[in-house]
């Protein structure tokens, strides 16, 4: 079963891109990011997936 780390889309260390920079606020990407990370409730999702070992 796969298994993920959790993601910082404030982190420019892999590419020189910060998405929450190249996303701006007003836009539809942006919109469906803040609905997935702050008001769906995942923990059904996260407690069968999540891992800190591996990605």
């Amino acid at each position: 079963m796969a298994n993920f780390l959790d993601d910082n889309l404030n982190q420019s260390v892999f590419l020189d891109t910060n998405y929450l920079e190249v996303l701006g606020k007003n836009t539809f990407e942006f919109c469906v990011y803040q609905l997935v990370t702050h008001q769906f409730d995942l923990t059904e999702f996260t407690d069968r997936y999540k891992n800190q070992s591996v990605g």
